[in-house]
């Protein structure tokens, strides 16, 4: 996960936007031979690609939202031993504000 945030951050993810972008061009350009048809297509590439940028980015929000409510549900709860039976049994009590 540390490295999906590396490659997330905001400078080097349009870098390499652009290096795609512009692989993708030469390689429309080799295949159809028209500039006009090269620009449509490299055009939907960039729209493409921030559209997935803009989805890590949400994705990479939630998760951080998801782990925080997690971490605070199991903060309000608390681990308590009590013997039965001459064995020591576990009880979750959830404490209240």
């Amino acid at each position: 996960m540390t490295r999906f945030v590396q490659l997330m951050s905001a400078p080097g993810v349009y870098l390499r936007m652009l290096v795609a972008t512009v692989a993708f061009a030469l390689t429309a350009y080799l295949h159809y031979e028209s500039v006009t048809l090269t620009l449509y297509y490299s055009i939907i590439c960039i729209f493409l690609m921030q559209i997935g940028y803009v989805g890590g980015v949400l994705f990479l929000i939630w998760r951080e939202s998801h782990a925080k409510k997690k971490t605070k549900s199991c903060a309000n709860k608390i681990v308590v031993s009590f013997p039965e039976g001459g064995e020591a049994g576990l009880r979750t009590h959830t404490l209240k504000d």
